[in-house]
C-alpha cells in the first residue's frame, strides 16, 4: 500500500478515536486553610499550599496574609489562572492569618529521653544533619556516633538518637517560626502536651516507603493529554509522524478500553502554528501533560511557560531535545541520548573487557564521519576508567592493513566496536575482519542501531563474529504482546507498522497510564523527593513493546532523561537474544 493510502486511512482512524470529555465545574469560593506543609525552596523556609476547589487568588492571600503581588511573584504559575491541585510556595516568615494545623507545623518530634541519656528525633524530609544538631546545639558528630552514621546521609533514616548534653536538660519541641524569631513562648499552650494534644504529639509521621513525605492527593478526574505533531494534514503529510500518530491512537483506544479517565487532544503543528498561538490555546491550557512538540527548537521557545505553568513535557522524537532537560525539571526526554548509550556501550565493553584473558578492545570509526566523535567520547570513557583501547579511524576503502593487523591479533581475545552506521564502510570493515582468519572465537563485535537495517550485507558475518548491537529499542517478533499490536495494526491501516508507530504506541500509553495515577500532580510537586522517587521507580519504569523506558532525573534541578538501553546478541548458534 502507498504512502498516500497510508495517510488517508490514518486520517480516517483519527475521527474513531473515542476519548472521554471533561465538563467544567464551577467552583464556589471556600474558606482557606495554612498548610502543615514547610519545605525549602532554594534554601528558604516556604509553605506548600495545594489549590483546592473553590479557592481564589484573594482567599489564599487573606490566609497567608500575604499581597497578591507577593504571591504571584514566588509563583509566576498563577499567571495562568489557579488550577485545583496546583502547588504554592509562600514565605514562611509571613505570619498567617486563616485556619492552621498547627500540630504538623513543627520541625520535629522529641519523646523523653530514656535515663537522661538521649532522646528521639523524627526526622522530616527536608532535614540534613546540620539543621538537625543545630536544632539541639550538639556537635553532629556525636549525633553520627550514638546512631553509627559513617557520613551525613539521613535518606530512608526515620529516628536519630540525640545525645542530652547534661543529665536533667529539658529539650523541649518548637515550632518551626518560632526558632527563627526567637519567641520560645508564642502560643504557649497550644501546642504542649500539657493541653491535651499528647496522642497527636505521638502519632508517627506519614512517609512512604522511601522515607520522604506522602505524595500529593490523588483526585479522581479526568485527566488531559494534548499531543502537538507537525503532522501537515493540510499539505504534504510527513509519513514518520502519522506513523507515530497511528501508533497513538492504537494507544489511546487500549487506555479507553481499560476505563481510563483521559481526554486526548491533537494540534497540527505545521499548519502555520506560532508558538505563541500553541502557548495560547485552550488544547494547551487544559492539557495536563504535553507530548511534544517534536522539535527541539520550538520546545527549547516554550521553556518559559513549561517551568511558570509547572506542567509535564514529553519530547517523543528529537534525541537533539536532551540538552533542553538541563533547562527544565519538568521535561521527559524519551529518545536515549547519543551520551547514554555511549554510557552503556561503555558499561559494556567494561564488563567484556574484565570477563575474558588477554582481552584488547579497539574502537574504529570512518574519518569525517558523524561518528567518529562519538568513537572518540567512547574511548575517553573506556580511559577515565583505566582500559586501554586503540583508536582507529579509516576513509572508505582506505583500511591500512598493518595498523589494522597490528590492532587486531590471533592470541588476543578481540573487542571490536565499530561506531559507524555507513553500510558501504560498516561493510568494509567487516569484510577485513573476516580476511584477518581469525578464529571467531577470539572476536566479539559491538555495532551501532541501524546495524539491524542493512540489506547488503552478509548477515551470516553478525552470527560469526557474535555481534552485539546496544539499542535503545527492540521489538520482539515472538512476544505476544508484540504480535497483537502488529496484527490490530494491520486490520487498521493495512500496513505494518514502523519503529515510529511502536514509539506512539509505547509512549502515548506509558504516559497515559501514568497520567491517570498522578503523574500531572509528581511533576508539579518537583521538590518533593517522594513524587521524585515515585516518578522514577514505579510510573516512568516499564518494559513496553519497543522500548524498555527508565526515566531517571538528570540533577536535582533538571529534567528526565530515559536511560533504558538494551543489548541484542546475535549467537553463534544463529539465535538472536535480549538483555
Amino acid at each position: 500500500m502507498n504512502r498516500l493510502k497510508r495517510t488517508s486511512a490514518l486520517l480516517a482512524a483519527a475521527f474513531m478515536v473515542a476519548a472521554v470529555l471533561f465538563a467544567t465545574e464551577s467552583y464556589a469560593q471556600v474558606k482557606v486553610t495554612v498548610s502543615s506543609e514547610i519545605v525549602k525552596v532554594n534554601g528558604k523556609k516556604m509553605y506548600a499550599h495545594y489549590v483546592k476547589k473553590g479557592e481564589t487568588v484573594y482567599s489564599i492571600c487573606k490566609a497567608y496574609n500575604i499581597t497578591a503581588e507577593r504571591l504571584q511573584s514566588d509563583n509566576p504559575i498563577i499567571a495562568q489562572g489557579l488550577k485545583e491541585g496546583q502547588v504554592l510556595y509562600i514565605p514562611y516568615e509571613i505570619e498567617p492569618q486563616g485556619e492552621s494545623k498547627s500540630t504538623t507545623l513543627s520541625d520535629t518530634t522529641a519523646t523523653a529521653a530514656p535515663q537522661g541519656k538521649y532522646i528521639e528525633h523524627r526526622v522530616r524530609w527536608y532535614e540534613d544533619l546540620d539543621d538537625i544538631a543545630l536544632k539541639y546545639d550538639v556537635d553532629k558528630e556525636e549525633i553520627k556516633k550514638l546512631n553509627g552514621l559513617s557520613s551525613d546521609r539521613l535518606r530512608k533514616i526515620k529516628r536519630l538518637k540525640i545525645p542530652v548534653k547534661e543529665e536533667g536538660d529539658n529539650i523541649e519541641n518548637k515550632n518551626n517560626g518560632e526558632e527563627e524569631n526567637g519567641e520560645d513562648d508564642k502560643n504557649e499552650g497550644e501546642d504542649s502536651n500539657e493541653n491535651g494534644d499528647e496522642n497527636e504529639e505521638e502519632k508517627p509521621e506519614e512517609v512512604n516507603e522511601f522515607g520522604y513525605r506522602p505524595l500529593p492527593i490523588i483526585e479522581n478526574r479526568t485527566r488531559v493529554m494534548t499531543i502537538i505533531l507537525p503532522m501537515n494534514a493540510s499539505g504534504k503529510v510527513n509519513g514518520n509522524y502519522m506513523d507515530f500518530y497511528a501508533g497513538a491512537l492504537m494507544a489511546v483506544n487500549r487506555l479507553k478500553d481499560e476505563g481510563a479517565n483521559l481526554k486526548v487532544n491533537v494540534i497540527d503543528m505545521a499548519n502555520n502554528v506560532t508558538v505563541e498561538q500553541l502557548i495560547d490555546s485552550e488544547k494547551v491550557k487544559e492539557a495536563d501533560l504535553l507530548i511534544g512538540p517534536i522539535r527541539s527548537n520550538i520546545l527549547e521557545q516554550m521553556i518559559e511557560y513549561i517551568n511558570n505553568r509547572q506542567i509535564g513535557v514529553v519530547s517523543p522524537l528529537d534525541p537533539s531535545a536532551d540538552t533542553l532537560v538541563e533547562k527544565s525539571p519538568f521535561i521527559f526526554q524519551a529518545p536515549v541520548s547519543a551520551h547514554n548509550q555511549n554510557l552503556y556501550m561503555a558499561d559494556v565493553l567494561t564488563e567484556k573487557y574484565n570477563s575474558v584473558a588477554a582481552p584488547a578492545i579497539t574502537i574504529i570509526s570512518q574519518q569525517g564521519s558523524k561518528e567518529q566523535e562519538q568513537a572518540q567520547e567512547l574511548a575517553d570513557l573506556l580511559r577515565e576508567r583505566e582500559i586501554p583501547c586503540n583508536l582507529l579511524s579509516f576513509k572508505l576503502m582506505g583500511v591500512n592493513h598493518n595498523t589494522f593487523r597490528a590492532s587486531i591479533q590471533p592470541s588476543k581475545n578481540n573487542i571490536i566496536a565499530v561506531i559507524d552506521s555507513n553500510e558501504p564502510f560498516v561493510m568494509d570493515m567487516l569484510r577485513n575482519i573476516n580476511l584477518l582468519g581469525i578464529y571467531p572465537e577470539k572476536i566479539t563485535l559491538y555495532g551501532t542501531p541501524k546495524w539491524k537495517g542493512f540489506e547488503s550485507i552478509d548477515m551470516e558475518l553478525y552470527f560469526k563474529f557474535n555481534l552485539q548491537i546496544c539499542m535503545p529499542y527492540h521489538v520482539d517478533l515472538t512476544d505476544e504482546n508484540v504480535k497483537r499490536f502488529i496484527s490490530q495494526y494491520r486490520a487498521l491501516y493495512k500496513n505494518d507498522p514502523s519503529a515510529n508507530s511502536f514509539n506512539g504506541y509505547d509512549i502515548v500509553y506509558l504516559f497515559g497510564n501514568a497520567l491517570n495515577q498522578g503523574l500531572a500532580e509528581y511533576v508539579a510537586d518537583s521538590w518533593n523527593l517522594s513524587a521524585k522517587d515515585y516518578i522514577e521507580q514505579n510510573l516512568l519504569q516499564q518494559k513496553m513493546l519497543q522500548q524498555n523506558f527508565r526515566f531517571l532525573r538528570k540533577s536535582d534541578q533538571a529534567g528526565y532523561q530515559n536511560r533504558s538501553t538494551s543489548k541484542v546478541s546475535f549467537n553463534h548458534d544463529w539465535s538472536i537474544s535480549e538483555q
